[in-house]
């Protein structure tokens, strides 16, 4: 099996951060591959799309498992993975759109991602993983730089009153299930070694859920080759590429530096935003930023030993 204790050698610690970052710039395209779905075909749903994306991922996924002749999970690995799919990525994509009907979607990108703040608090209380100072820091300087970034978008918010309240505990709703689903990540890499399969059993979950609520409502297939082809972005780069490689580098890194590495994510987002749909870049999105980058580069520092005697069969 794969053990955390691996990432104290530099090669496997920089195999991890590859996999992480990869991972996290590969879910930075997701805005824009979504933009090309609902911009070219407004009558796809949101459980449309996520069905799609994550059917084609599932497929392409079990398409080389069964040409690897891989062994699948079983028993209650193999549960904790569909649970991870059904219940993780699932809800977690439920409140994130959820939240987006009542703020605006760089309040619910801010909101998101405090989730490494719970994943270092929940690994703490629950699992006894006490983060070294250079994480916390790392942590703080991270989630920084990502409030800067996301800043000039905050005073858009239009949602008020007790829709805004809902907003806001969608958007929490959406890191509490994200750090949940990072730390069972963290928990299951260290007794499955096989992040492709993993990656497999999750995806085919998450599609079946969101299959159900489609085609209970009667939602249409997207009608032209644009909204297709974002689709097939979806599914084979931020879904095959970017859940595969984040497992991968969980298995290495554990849950704490993945999710102080992970906090590269909204930079790339900007920068995709910068690039392929115009969106300009102001100087508290530089700074931010820059203060992103200083952060992930600090979380590479290997992480300390847990402290308790079971932590590190659960981290």
């Amino acid at each position: 099996m794969i053990h955390a204790q691996g990432a104290d050698r530099p090669a496997r610690a920089m195999l991890g951060v590859l996999l992480v970052t990869t991972a996290s710039v590969s879910f930075g395209f997701m805005p824009l591959l979504q933009r090309w779905v609902t911009g070219s075909d407004p009558d796809v749903s949101t459980a449309m799309m996520l069905m799609l994306r994550f059917s084609l991922a599932s497929a392409t996924l079990l398409a080389i498992i069964l040409w690897r002749r891989m062994p699948l999970p079983r028993g209650k690995t193999l549960w904790c993975y569909v649970a991870m799919g059904a219940v993780g990525y699932f809800g977690e994509a439920y409140c994130y759109f959820g939240a987006l009907l009542f703020l605006p979607g760089g309040l619910v990108s801010l909101l998101l991602y405090t989730y490494p703040a719970f994943v270092t608090l929940a690994s703490w209380w629950l699992l006894g993983t006490r983060p070294t100072p250079r994480t916390t820091v790392a942590l703080a300087i991270g989630t920084s730089g990502m409030a800067l970034t996301i800043l000039p978008t905050i005073n858009a918010a239009h949602g008020e009153g007790t829709g805004r309240w809902a907003g806001l505990a969608l958007g929490i709703g959406t890191a509490v299930i994200y750090a949940g689903y990072v730390l069972a990540g963290g928990a299951m890499a260290k007794r499955w070694e096989g992040p492709l399969q993993g990656a497999f059993v999750i995806m085919a979950s998450a599609a079946a859920m969101f299959a159900g609520v489609a085609l209970a409502s009667g939602d249409p297939l997207p009608s032209n080759a644009v909204a297709w082809t974002g689709i097939a972005g979806l599914a084979l780069l931020c879904s095959v590429v970017a859940i595969t490689c984040l497992l991968g580098g969980l298995a290495i890194l554990g849950p704490v530096r993945t999710s102080a590495l992970s906090l590269v994510e909204p930079l790339a987002t900007v920068l995709v935003g910068a690039a392929l749909l115009g969106e300009r870049i102001g100087w508290l999105t530089g700074a931010g930023g820059m203060l992103i980058l200083g952060g992930a580069a600090l979380s590479i520092e290997p992480a300390a030993a847990p402290t308790t005697k079971h932590a590190s069969d659960r981290s």
